[in-house]
């Protein structure tokens, strides 16, 4: 007879500020499933896929090409986040001489309420 218990459960993974990363899954619902082991599984099984090669080439002073072996960065247009944030700090970020806090920041201080904003 069925308990009313879920028999499979998903494995989601989640950044610390709660953005959804991966749903895994759906893994058997039992005593040999448990969070731990299904997270020592994930890591012992897929380190290869953990693993991004990107690639940026200069020429005179300029970028030149780009390539990054994540699904994103394989597309024929555009950059992925690994190339993007590269790309970032070397042309830009590095030279800058202020230096970053290492405290909180209070991100509600960028944020315009939509009411108040003219056009």
């Amino acid at each position: 007879m069925h308990k009313h218990r879920p028999l499979v459960k998903p494995m989601i993974v989640v950044s610390t500020t709660g953005y959804i990363i991966s749903i895994l899954g759906p893994y058997l619902a039992d005593g040999k499933n448990s969070d731990a082991n299904i997270l020592k599984h994930i890591i012992n099984q897929n380190t290869e896929d953990f693993k991004v090669r990107s690639y940026i080439r200069f020429k005179e002073g300029s970028v030149d090409a780009w390539f990054c072996s994540c699904p994103v960065g394989a597309r024929v247009v555009g950059t992925c986040a690994h190339v993007t944030s590269a790309l970032w700090y070397l042309c830009f970020r590095r030279h800058q001489t202020d230096q970053l806090s290492d405290g909180p920041r209070n991100w509600a201080a960028d944020i315009s309420d939509a009411a108040n904003v003219s056009y």
